[in-house]
């Protein structure tokens, strides 16, 4: 569950909220662009995200999002767990000045890892 929510769950949701500040509705193909997943995976991370973190509808087009919930907007910017990995898990409580370091080491070993696997 961990997982799905890093790799899917919160790059969509931080999508939505970052184009609901320019936009009064975002279209699921829009978070697609924006995120670059599937399709499918975008309505499947917005079907799991709705009613806690986002308000999705639903048209003859697909799904859409017209607002996020506060717990959306104050989890964003992000909380760290004991990993030192974003998480809304851990409401009010800033990271560590440790935490951050350690965040910020595990960052371009992460994306380096996703690159060399692309290969």
């Amino acid at each position: 569950m961990q997982q799905t929510w890093m790799e899917r769950d919160l790059p969509v949701l931080d999508a939505a909220v970052a184009m609901l500040e320019d936009s009064p509705m975002v279209a699921d193909a829009a978070i697609t662009e924006r995120t670059g997943f599937d399709l499918a995976d975008v309505r499947r991370a917005l079907e799991a995200l709705d009613m806690t973190y986002v308000h999705l509808g639903r048209d003859m087009g697909g799904f859409f999002v017209d607002a996020v919930t506060a717990d959306a907007r104050r989890g964003i910017p992000q909380r760290y767990e004991r990993t030192g990995q974003p998480s809304l898990a851990t409401p009010n409580r800033w990271p560590s000045a440790s935490g951050r370091l350690r965040w910020s080491r595990q960052v371009p070993c992460r994306l380096a890892d996703r690159a060399f696997t692309a290969r």
